[in-house]
């Protein structure tokens, strides 16, 4: 399945970008309230990361269809993002089926893996 082949690459990236106990372990942002009553150590953490949500969820909007991105309604952290994919299309698309949404991964992912490797 697509999703299956998507998700193990994305896994890998992030694996190796050091983000992906982002997926495993989430992160929620914590409320005005509670930011008030942590240390300038605690915030710097919690800002470190808040950095580290936006850039896996920057890797996740990369790595999607507009279509696809617009069935997630809960975007709040990484975490929910994969666990809505997983939920939509584990399993759910098969190698043959066209309309899957996550074939735009498939298609261009080796021109942007490409240019994003040579970048680094």
């Amino acid at each position: 399945a697509h999703y299956d082949h998507w998700s193990e690459l994305m896994e890998n990236l992030l694996q190796a970008k050091g983000l992906f106990n982002m997926i495993e372990d989430g992160f929620d942002e914590p409320t005005a309230r509670a930011l008030v009553a942590l240390t300038e150590a605690q915030k710097a953490q919690i800002e470190e990361k808040q950095q580290k949500d936006h850039k896996v969820k920057h890797y996740l909007f990369r790595a999607i269809d507009r279509t696809v991105f617009e069935k997630i309604l809960d975007r709040r952290n990484a975490k929910i993002i994969w666990d809505s994919l997983k939920t939509k299309y584990g399993g759910k698309c098969e190698k043959s089926n066209a309309k899957c949404p996550m074939t735009r991964f498939r298609v261009a992912a080796d021109e942007r893996r490409r240019k994003y490797f040579r970048i680094l």
